[in-house]
């Protein structure tokens, strides 16, 4: 089967599923009224970003934001509408977000000039979604965090919980854990060195040095004491508050070996467990194809 055959079977898809949820949605009266609402609300964003003639920059400021918001509910629209469930709610955020915004400077249009001239860092700090979520709120007399509700909405039934996200307080008051990859699938070893046999050949030495270096620094990272230090490289190399950070390289962060030496004989039931699912045609050994002498020789550099 041709490419293009296999896009105009998944476009034919698709459709097939579009129309079950017309279908659905003209059988059902809730649905029908809650999609007139939708159609309704677009209508009057359309009406406002196409058809009004703007009489000010800032109105034509507020006018791209609407596209923006228009664009974002017809991609959630017709992702729903063919079967892209998660991707479909995905673009609520940004709906949400978007909208809230244009609450706002349409409240504060002295901020609109401020807004469209800030870099990235102030506009996260000074016009980030908490920011204009806590001001609309403020200013509509709110004092229990209205907005934030609106995100803590049930959006789906289940989800997975990945560092940090997993650890953020807002989650866990909201989601309970079901499991662990620990529970499905035990010890595990997801993350490792690879390289081609000529390429370590070639450049064994350098190899040896590099991992001598790595090795130093794992094991500044991981002695307690630089842990405050720690936190302030992060916050730099990502751009975010040092206070994010109080759980990398401890207890709550992913497991390392102190002298990097991957767990092979997890690593080898993992392999088993992708083929036993079907993932794979076929497992193989992991030991003939592992080569520990490089990591050994860096660590005996440091004793």
């Amino acid at each position: 089967m041709a490419a293009i055959d296999n896009l105009t079977s998944l476009h034919k898809h698709e459709e097939e599923l579009r129309a079950q949820s017309l279908a659905e949605i003209q059988a059902k009266a809730d649905l029908s009224d809650h999609w007139t609402l939708i159609a309704e609300a677009m209508n009057a964003i359309y009406a406002f970003t196409h058809d009004h003639v703007h009489g000010s920059e800032n109105e034509l400021t507020l006018q791209y934001l609407g596209i923006r918001l228009f664009n974002a509910a017809g991609a959630s629209i017709k992702l729903a509408m063919s079967g892209y469930y998660q991707k479909a709610f995905d673009q609520l955020r940004d709906v949400i977000e978007t909208y809230f915004l244009v609450d706002y400077l349409s409240t504060y249009p002295e901020k609109i000039a401020e807004w469209k001239a800030a870099d990235k860092k102030k506009r996260i700090a000074d016009f980030g979604p908490g920011k204009i979520r806590n001001a609309l709120d403020a200013r509509d007399g709110y004092s229990s965090g209205e907005r934030k509700k609106i995100y803590d909405l049930k959006k789906a039934d289940l989800i997975s919980g990945v560092l940090p996200f997993s650890l953020d307080p807002e989650l866990k008051k909201i989601a309970t854990p079901l499991f662990t990859s620990r529970d499905a699938v035990g010890v595990t070893q997801f993350i490792m060195f690879t390289a081609r046999k000529p390429f370590i050949d070639k450049n064994r030495a350098a190899l040896v040095d590099w991992l001598e270096d790595s090795l130093r620094i794992l094991h500044w990272y991981m002695d307690p004491k630089n842990h405050d230090e720690l936190q302030q490289i992060a916050g730099r190399l990502v751009k975010a508050p040092p206070e994010r950070f109080g759980w990398v390289f401890t207890k709550a962060d992913e497991y390392r070996d102190p002298n990097m030496l991957p767990n092979l004989d997890a690593l080898q039931k993992n392999v088993d467990l992708t083929h036993e699912l079907g993932f794979v045609r076929a497992s193989f050994d992991v030991k003939a194809h592992a080569d520990l002498s490089l990591i050994e020789e860096a660590a005996k550099r440091l004793k």
